[in-house]
């Protein structure tokens, strides 16, 4: 079988096949995750049965660019890739006053992100300043594809992969750092497999004039709701923790003489 004329158009036409399978098996579970008992059996089960996808789907991704690169595809991967594998991490790392610390593993990890994050940004810049090898005119889309596009993604990239060496440093005092967090990475990794398969599959769809607003729509949904869930946490934790301190204050051994 031939496949884009490659020869190992076999070993190519299962890693698509293993990948489209991955990314739709996350795109279904992640829903079933979101809306179980945070904590609970159920969340924990179909939490880690996502990671697994979105690791199959992502690692796949990373390998099939090897036949087609595209930098804009490498960069939406490495950002959902990273969080994804990030917010699963943070369980582990919940208690780091208590030796639950960052591993050697995430330390390389946000280091080769971070690495990866920048890159991309300098590429944008030197592009946007006619310093790289493709010639880019000042307006229409190759400019938002090759500058603007390399330049948020590179942004966001770097951001998350700096914030987590900087955590590793200085562990966070909030004690539900760690909720915050393992939330804004894993809903972040759907944000990112949305934006692939929107770019893949409805921006080739759509008029060339406006193809180019797959690669933010999801991003400009999802990032609002996302502060939306996380603000309406920390208001109930603050809750709890003002009705505990009530509570306490109320007791009759606590009462002044």
């Amino acid at each position: 079988m031939q496949l884009f004329g490659h020869p190992l158009s076999g070993l190519h036409l299962m890693l698509i096949i293993v990948h489209v399978l991955a990314a739709i098996f996350a795109l279904i579970v992640a829903p079933v995750a979101m809306i179980t008992q945070k904590g609970g059996k159920a969340h924990r089960r179909w939490g880690k049965a996502y990671f697994w996808a979105m690791f199959v789907a992502n690692l796949g991704a990373l390998v099939l660019l090897a036949w087609r690169f595209n930098i804009f595809l490498f960069a939406v991967t490495i950002l959902s890739f990273y969080n994804a594998l990030s917010g699963y991490r943070i369980i582990y790392r919940k208690h780091p006053h208590q030796g639950n610390g960052p591993t050697w593993f995430d330390w390389s990890a946000a280091i080769v992100v971070l690495v990866t994050g920048s890159a991309l940004l300098l590429w944008g810049i030197l592009s946007a300043f006619g310093l790289t090898w493709i010639n880019i005119p000042a307006g229409g889309n190759l400019f938002v594809v090759f500058v603007v596009l390399p330049i948020v993604f590179g942004i966001a990239i770097s951001r998350d992969a700096f914030n987590d060496l900087q955590q590793f440093r200085k562990p966070a005092t909030d004690q539900n750092w760690w909720w915050y967090d393992h939330m804004s990475r894993m809903l972040g990794s759907y944000i990112g497999l949305t934006t692939a398969l929107m770019v893949q599959q409805v921006g080739p769809r759509l008029p060339e004039s406006i193809a180019w607003m797959v690669w933010i729509a999801p991003t400009l949904i999802g990032t609002p709701a996302i502060i939306y869930w996380i603000n309406r946490y920390r208001r109930q934790f603050a809750s709890k923790r003002r009705e505990a301190g009530q509570a306490i204050l109320n007791e009759p051994s606590n009462l002044p003489a």
